[in-house]
Formats: C-alpha cells, structure tokens, sequence
C-alpha cells in the first residue's frame, strides 16, 4: 500500500506541472499501465488512477480544483 501511495504521489506532481497551462490541462492522453493493476487514465492535466480487481474497480479521481483556470 505505501508503494501504491508513493506512485501515486509521484504521478501527482507530474500532473501538476502540466496543469498550469490551461490549454493543455484537458488535453487527452491515452490510458496506460503503471504497474501491475494500476493505471493512469487522466487527461494531461487532470490525474485519476484506476485500480483494476476481479471483486471490482476503484477510481481514484484528482478533479480539479474550483475557479483554477476562471
């Protein structure tokens, strides 16, 4: 579980940079593997991970914070 959080927060700050450009923060990217049942399936600029089980799916969502780009 750290290992996940630590992916996850090393995602984050990748994500972020690219969030400063509002052109780009919605911009798609294609879903891909992190690691074993994880993946990214965010926008460039929006992180959210899907973690993938045979009991079900978890998503888990950054969103974006209220007023960023208006």
């Amino acid at each position: 579980m750290t290992r996940l959080l630590l992916i996850l927060a090393l995602f984050g700050l990748a994500t972020a940079a690219s969030a400063q450009d509002r052109a780009d923060y919605d911009r798609p990217v294609a879903p891909f593997r992190i690691a074993g049942n994880l993946y990214y399936v965010g926008t460039a600029g929006i992180a959210a991970y899907l973690v993938t089980d045979p009991a079900g799916h978890v998503l888990i969502d950054g969103g974006m914070a209220l007023g960023k780009f208006g």
